[in-house]
């Protein structure tokens, strides 16, 4: 750069340096994967869930790889969830549906690195407001971890999101939370929902197509034993909020059933939400939890209206 431009404009710089018995993190990828390699860092804007992500790069500049490395507590709880995932998915071929394979699990420096696949295809546009969930993917991934349907109660998933909620500091937020939990548990514990599983943050700019099939990647939050349908309603809050921004009458209106002939829908929604609500929550303790609140307050008013209105005189469920 200093001869490109003679020094002029480059004011600041960052010096990167390492103690002599330490390994370069190209050079430990290049070993992990057998060849000389160079990267590219990419490190997204600053929120609770940050951490590096590298491309990996072999002689010919083809991309070999991507790198995910958990430098912080949580990302490193993320990295390691991410890498059970994938390496669960990797027992499963679906028809619509494409899935990194994991390349290399290793520590670099005490800190966890997820090296996968690349995925080929034209990303989903970000800047588009409405974008159709690919409803036939989401279903099979679903159906490839369906289980026999039974009462919300049982649901390993469901005790979680209960015991999760009354974790942590007892502010009121978390105190408002419980209470949406405690009042769906009520009305709907002994309702019988369908059972399988969800990729938990499926939203436009975490897939690709490529001809009939969806690219899918960051699968940290990836779970099953959930209630079938959560999927489809992320994607359409999380669209929503991008276009529109994060307040609670946009997650309303994207939660609205859309003509669902389904009489579980709306349940399902509040699930959903009761699960990103409590996802917010739990981060609200780690370090940059700051970061969350604004978000975590939308989802919860959010919720606490879905079921007020449900509960008022004179309205259905």
């Amino acid at each position: 750069l200093t001869r490109a431009t003679g020094g002029a404009g480059l004011r600041d710089r960052i010096v990167v340096q390492r103690a002599p018995h330490d390994t370069a993190l190209r050079d430990h990828l290049g070993r992990v994967l057998g060849m000389p390699v160079d990267i590219a860092l990419g490190v997204g804007p600053a929120r609770v869930n940050r951490k590096p992500v590298l491309q990996v790069f072999d002689g010919d500049g083809r991309t070999v790889a991507f790198a995910k490395v958990g430098d912080s507590a949580q990302a490193r709880c993320d990295v390691r969830a991410e890498t059970r995932a994938l390496r669960r998915l990797a027992g499963h071929r679906f028809e619509h549906l494409q899935v990194p394979a994991v390349l290399a699990a290793s520590t670099w420096n005490g800190m966890d690195v997820l090296v996968v696949s690349p995925l080929r295809g034209v990303p989903t546009l970000r800047r588009r407001a409405a974008v159709r969930p690919p409803l036939e993917a989401m279903a099979e991934l679903s159906g490839a971890f369906g289980e026999a349907p039974r009462p919300l109660a049982e649901l390993a998933w469901w005790r979680r999101q209960l015991t999760t909620a009354r974790a942590g500091d007892d502010g009121d937020l978390r105190r408002r939370l419980v209470r949406c939990l405690a009042a769906l548990d009520e009305e709907h514990g002994r309702t019988t929902v369908d059972v399988g599983a969800w990729h938990g943050d499926w939203t436009p700019w975490n897939m690709a197509r490529h001809r009939s099939r969806v690219m899918l990647w960051d699968w940290e939050r990836f779970e099953s034993g959930v209630p079938v349908g959560l999927d489809p309603w992320h994607h359409r809050v999380q669209t929503a909020t991008r276009a529109r921004g994060i307040d609670v009458a946009v997650v309303l209106s994207a939660l609205q059933p859309g003509g669902s002939a389904d009489p579980r829908a709306g349940l399902v929604a509040d699930l959903y939400l009761a699960a990103v609500a409590g996802r917010y929550a739990a981060l609200l303790d780690a370090e940059r939890g700051a970061d969350i609140t604004g978000p975590a307050e939308v989802m919860v008013s959010a919720l606490e209206a879905r079921i007020r209105r449900v509960r008022s005189p004179g309205r259905g469920g």
